[in-house]
Order: structure tokens, then sequence, then C-alpha cells
């Protein structure tokens, strides 16, 4: 059996590629990796990459028309017993030519809201869901903006984070309480918010940890502050990252709620939380603020007294019951991950035997 796994990035930002090497790998199957090489820099992996070429001086979808002919080409030369369509814009792109050549032979992978907004959008990707033999998302709420279907979750926990954890919530007693963005830095504007609110406030601190997507404007800002408690350290390597998260006590995820991306999305840091028990800062009324519940704090900018409820709040979190609410949640998300493999080996097997 051959299984082509199709992204449409470099691979290194597309860690959802992950789950579904893993289970080619565990199940003895051959598969390869075709992806849109948007850096032009040559990828490293240790599986069988089929690279398309991205040409920046064109525009994006001119870039789009490209990568789907090239894929098309590729698939009527090169026939495969499954594919697996990473993220909406692939499934969008190449909806009507699996429907046609691969239909009940196809996975759609959706990792974010996209242009559902669109009808001519939602019509193709409506019809690329309804020949897909397994349609997955990465979060429940999706299912507010995507067209009716039968769809499977795939959380992007790291299969790293065991359970139980050695991580207990450690309540900082001395010095400034550190809020950390662990990740590529972006949401510029609410971080700015939140630097212009501590800066003159020393009960707490802000770092920020990755590389800044776009420009280098909020990291020329906290330069110019020259602080000692809002610092900004760069990218990291993956390897760093729970080193890292030691050393904050409350991570960053206040992305807004103005729009479905950010609405209903769980990012990393949802995970991450649980398993270092570290309580997060977020925007209400979002599927990241409803899952991690009273460990979770949304930040309102127009509230003169948020740095004080924040204060009072994070003093008040109970340590065991937070260890208890996280190692649950944790369970439940590994749960999930288990019936997403079952699923997927029975969507492959039925479909390899037609």
């Amino acid at each position: 059996m051959k299984i082509s796994i199709i992204a449409f990035n470099d691979i290194k930002l597309c860690p959802y590629i992950n789950p579904y090497v893993s289970f080619c790998r565990a199940e003895g199957i051959d598969f390869e990796v075709i992806y849109a090489n948007r850096s032009g820099t040559e990828q490293t992996a240790d599986y069988t990459t089929v690279p398309i070429a991205w040409n920046k001086s064109k525009g994006k979808i001119a870039n789009f028309l490209s990568f789907r002919k090239s894929v098309i080409r590729y698939l009527k030369r090169n026939k495969r017993d499954f594919v697996i369509l990473l993220t909406t814009m692939p499934a969008v792109l190449l909806g009507s030519f699996m429907k046609k050549h691969y239909n009940g032979r196809y996975l759609v992978d959706i990792r974010d809201y996209t242009y559902e907004n669109v009808k001519f959008f939602y019509k193709r990707e409506k019809r690329a869901i309804s020949g897909a033999a397994m349609n997955v998302i990465s979060s429940p709420g999706f299912k507010n903006f995507l067209p009716e279907g039968d769809y499977t979750l795939c959380h992007n926990a790291s299969a790293a984070y065991k359970i139980p954890a050695n991580y207990t919530f450690s309540k900082k007693a001395n010095g400034p309480i550190t809020i950390g963005y662990v990740g590529s830095i972006a949401y510029k504007a609410n971080c700015r918010k939140l630097i212009d609110l501590i800066k003159d406030d020393t009960r707490f601190a802000f770092h920020l940890w990755g590389g800044e997507v776009g420009s280098n404007e909020l990291t020329e800002y906290v330069s110019s502050l020259g602080s000692d408690r809002i610092k900004a350290f760069g990218a990291y390597t993956p390897d760093q990252k729970v080193g890292i998260m030691e050393s904050v006590d409350i991570l960053f995820n206040i992305y807004g709620n103005d729009r479905p991306l950010v609405l209903y999305a769980l990012s990393n840091k949802l995970y991450d939380a649980c398993y270092m028990k570290l309580p997060v800062l977020t925007s209400s009324d979002t599927s990241m603020s409803e899952e991690l519940g009273d460990y979770a704090f949304d930040v309102d900018f127009d509230d003169e007294k948020i740095l004080d409820k924040l204060y009072e709040w994070y003093h008040a979190i109970d340590g065991e019951a937070f260890s208890v609410y996280a190692e649950k949640y944790l369970r439940t998300v590994f749960e999930d991950q288990e019936r997403f493999y079952s699923k997927l080996k029975e969507t492959v097997r039925d479909a390899s035997a037609e």
C-alpha cells in the first residue's frame, strides 16, 4: 500500500504531519509527503518527500493554481491507494480531482478557519468533504463554520506529553509573576497592549520567546523600553521549549475574539498548560477560555482594574485542584487521539480493500 500526504507549506511548519507519519510507520505503510516548498530551502526529513516549487515573485493565486496542477500531474503519474490532504486549501484546490479519482479514498484534515464566509470557497470545501472517507478537525468548535459532516477530532497535543506528568502548579512567592509568550510571535497588537499595561507594574513581567512573524517592530519596541521585566528572547529550538515554560508562571494566549480563526481554535498552549500546570491568559468567549475553565483568565484591556483582578486570580489558584483538572483533561485528549488512530486505521484498511 502507498499513501501520499499532501501539505501546503514547508514541512517544518506543519506539525500536524506527525500523527500521519507515526500512523504509517506503525502500520508499515509506504508513504511520502508532497509539500509546497514556500521557503525555497532544502527540507530535511527521515522519510520520502516531494517538494512542489513556490515562486515568490508570483502572486498567491498563481502559486495556488501551480500547486494544484503539479500535484494532480504527480498523482496521475503515480497512482496511490490513499491520499491525506492536510488543511483546507489543498482540499479545496484538489477537491474535484479527488472526488473524481479518489472518491472514498482520501482524508481531509482541517486545522483552522480559512474562507468559509466566501460562498464559492464553501461550496468547493463542502464537495471535498462529502467525497472524503474521513474528515478530521483539531477543535470541536470548527463545526460552527464547517459544512455538516462526520468529523473526527485530532488534537495538536504533543505525543511527548505523557500522563501523569511530573509537574505541579507552583505559585510564585517572590518577584514578579512572569507571563510567557512561547511560540512564533504574532497577535502583536495585544502583546503591545499587555506590555503597556504592565510596564509600570512591578508585580508582573512579560517574556516573549520565539521568532517574530513579519517585521520586528514588537521586538524593537521591547528593546527600546530597556526593562528588566519585559524581554524578547528570539527564536528557540524545539528541545528548549519545556525548559522555557519552566521559567514562566502564566502562558499568553490573548489572541482576541473578533473572528472565527481565534474564536474556535485550540492552540498548543492548551496542552502545554495542562502538562506543565500553567494557567493561561485568554480572550473571552473563545474555545480556549472554555476548555481551560477556572485556569484561564480572560483579559479585558478596557478594565482599569484588570491587573488587580489578575493578581488576585493567580494567587487564589488551588494547585491541587488544577493538577486534577489538567490530568483529567489530558486523559480525555489522549482518549480522543486513540479514537482518531483507530478510525484512521479502519478507514485506510477499508479504502485499500476496495
